[in-house]
């Protein structure tokens, strides 16, 4: 006899993870632990009324399990790309910010603070050390 009784945040995992294997049922089911026939109970009910009822809420409760359960399957850099990617579209839903802003200060005279050239000319060779290194990779690369 099968489980009874699961939460919407599983039901909502297992509906996504379900979208995520292209609706394979048997992929799914083996990954979840929940039978086959719950699932496709599911999907053709569009689960329970309990359940999260905004695509907002579900891939929020998607990033909270790929932040505590990161795939085997996938490279760190893979995974870092896919969660940022589905980080940006679920601030976007939400209506927030998905860039940063810098303030810069200037004085009365509209000139930059001492600060701040500091900050340019320490930036601007940050930018000249890494251009050097692109060059020596391509010029290394190119030897090969």
């Amino acid at each position: 006899m099968g489980r009874k009784g699961y939460s919407a945040d599983e039901i909502s995992l297992a509906l996504v993870k379900l979208a995520v294997n292209g609706g394979d049922l048997d992929k799914t089911a083996a990954e979840t632990g929940i039978s086959r026939m719950t699932l496709y109970r599911w999907k053709k009910n569009q689960a329970p009324s309990e359940m999260a009822d905004s695509i907002g809420e579900k891939v929020e409760l998607v990033i909270k399990h790929l932040l505590d359960h990161p795939p085997e399957k996938m490279s760190g850099r893979d995974w870092a790309i896919a969660l940022g990617i589905l980080m940006d579209k679920y601030l976007i839903m939400q209506g927030s910010a998905t860039s940063r802003t810098e303030n810069i200060n200037i004085n009365e005279n509209n000139e930059q603070t001492q600060d701040d050239r500091e900050f340019f000319d320490e930036l601007s060779k940050a930018n000249s050390a890494i251009d050097r290194l692109s060059d020596g990779k391509k010029e290394a690369a190119g030897s090969l």
